[in-house]
């Protein structure tokens, strides 16, 4: 059976998430948002696609990606569900813009997703430009990309956490 993603969103009250309310310069009128990009790899190699924030629907009717366009990434968390994904597999969050692929889209979390995914413990990474940590806008569709799992039919989640100044 091919891989599969499933991308869902979670609206955060701001009370639910005080590391953010007392930051100077962020707005919590909205809450947060906490996007989930569900994984299930191929059961002969381990896969998943490529899964864009245009994949969701959050329950108002409007994409994932809608819901997002405005706010800044502040982290990824990988959780392992089952079947004990590869270690040190990686992940990436591809801002695919016109005449790009997520082959060559920048990645907000600047490369330090790298390693992310273990097989028994949950790891998180901040977003980042370069490598240097920094809070990322989010313009348009964010494609989860996964390279190195090979674990066939292995179970896991990774989730961005968004935030609005």
């Amino acid at each position: 059976m091919a891989g599969t993603v499933t991308v869902t969103i979670t609206n955060v009250p701001s009370a639910q998430f005080p590391e953010f309310a007392s930051r100077k310069g962020v707005k919590t009128a909205r809450g947060s948002k906490i996007v989930t990009w569900a994984c299930v790899g191929d059961s002969s190699n381990g896969t998943v696609p490529d899964t864009s924030t245009d994949a969701g629907m959050a329950a108002n009717g409007n994409t994932i990606t809608e819901e997002i366009t405005g706010m800044f990434l502040h982290k990824a968390l990988n959780i392992p569900i089952s079947g004990n994904p590869t270690a040190n597999a990686g992940i990436a969050f591809k801002r695919v813009y016109s005449g790009l692929t997520a082959a060559n889209a920048p990645d907000l979390l600047g490369g330090l997703g790298a390693d992310l995914i273990q097989n028994t413990v949950a790891r998180e990474c901040p977003a980042s430009i370069n490598g240097n940590v920094a809070y990322q806008p989010v313009d348009g569709a964010i494609t989860l990309v996964v390279s190195d799992q090979a674990v066939a039919s292995a179970q896991w989640q990774v989730k961005g956490f968004f935030v609005e100044f």
